[in-house]
């Protein structure tokens, strides 16, 4: 992708209305109430399940927080059979309800009372005390804006020559869902994890916090080998594209946000479009990335593995036929990470 080419999607992504969480929880439960409760959690409880009880919901499978595929409540909304819910007769939902309650379940299925206490904007952040995390702002959402306005306050701190190579994942849209700071470092720690997993480097990466919850993080490409560009074919020929290892999971993210705030324009003035990426997105979910990223095939393409065991062994500088003759070799694993 050229920059001509970014830049004109940057310019028609801008013409988009700003796209948030907060209003999702109170639109679903008005779904919900209007079209599911009379049966299940009002005057009868088909299957025992009551639709506005966020935590019966959960226990039962019926939504699964950011996983539409296995959140029975999608799959039977957007059934094509007899098993569809509301039943036929009583009206099936319009598919604006529908996309309303997969965009809940998509965004982390947040209490319907979060949206009661979500603010009508998003707290300012504060900078990271990389030693002492603040826990006060765990307990309501923290939105698009948020996460915007941290990686910008923290980009102006970064010189302007190694801005192109800054990237960013967050955890926020787990906080205001009842999430600890225990569980917050156990998603943080799976990150570390992931990007030293990933990278043929051999000095450990720690993704920097850079802000006041330690729920966003900052990672430079260079310091992983994922600023390497990848060969296209043209005409017979290998050249260098445009595109490098990161953009990988960039074209495959499905959570991405292009909101027309002030916040990511100017983003994308300062980071973005001298970044190139292969997609304007600020940040991606450290927890997809770190779930996805790490499985086939974007497993593969991340750490460039080729398709032999010979191949493999001249990059890593092995001869394994050589060790197991002299003795030499030495086989290890790993039962459990603890993460």
């Amino acid at each position: 992708m050229t920059r001509s080419t970014f830049a004109t999607l940057l310019a028609l992504a801008w013409t988009l209305p700003a796209v948030g969480q907060s209003d999702l929880p109170a639109k679903a439960e008005a779904i919900l109430k209007q079209h599911c409760h009379e049966c299940h959690g009002g005057k009868k409880t088909a299957a025992k399940l009551n639709v506005l009880d966020r935590a019966v919901l959960l226990k039962q499978k019926a939504v699964v927080p950011g996983n539409v595929k296995d959140s029975e409540l999608i799959v039977r909304i957007t059934a094509k059979d007899d098993s569809i819910m509301p039943p036929a007769e009583r009206g099936k939902l319009t598919s604006e309800q529908i996309a309303t309650l997969t965009a809940w379940v998509k965004a982390g299925a947040l209490d319907f009372k979060a949206a009661v206490a979500q603010p009508l904007d998003d707290p300012q952040p504060k900078p990271a005390n990389p030693e002492m995390p603040d826990d006060t702002l765990l307990k309501r959402p923290l939105g698009i804006n948020y996460v915007l306005r941290s990686i910008l306050l923290d980009i102006r701190t970064v010189p302007t020559a190694d801005r192109p190579f800054q990237r960013y994942l967050s955890l926020t849209h787990l906080v205001g869902g009842g999430i600890t700071r225990p569980e917050l470092i156990q998603h943080r720690d799976a990150l570390a994890k992931a990007v030293n997993h990933l990278s043929m480097k051999s000095k450990l990466v720690k993704p920097a916090v850079v802000e006041s919850t330690h729920t966003v993080f900052r990672i430079d490409l260079r310091e992983l080998g994922w600023d390497k560009p990848l060969f296209r074919k043209v005409q017979g020929k290998f050249e260098k594209s445009d595109i490098n290892i990161y953009d990988l999971a960039l074209l495959e993210y499905p959570y991405a946000v292009v909101p027309n705030t002030d916040a990511f324009q100017a983003l994308a003035r300062e980071f973005l479009v001298p970044a190139n990426q292969a997609r304007p997105i600020a940040h991606v979910r450290a927890d997809w990335f770190a779930s996805t990223v790490t499985q086939p095939p974007l497993y593969h393409d991340f750490l460039q593995l080729p398709q032999t065991v010979d191949e493999l062994e001249k990059i890593l500088g092995v001869n394994v036929q050589a060790n197991l003759k002299d003795g030499r070799a030495i086989r290890g694993g790993v039962i459990n990470s603890g993460v």
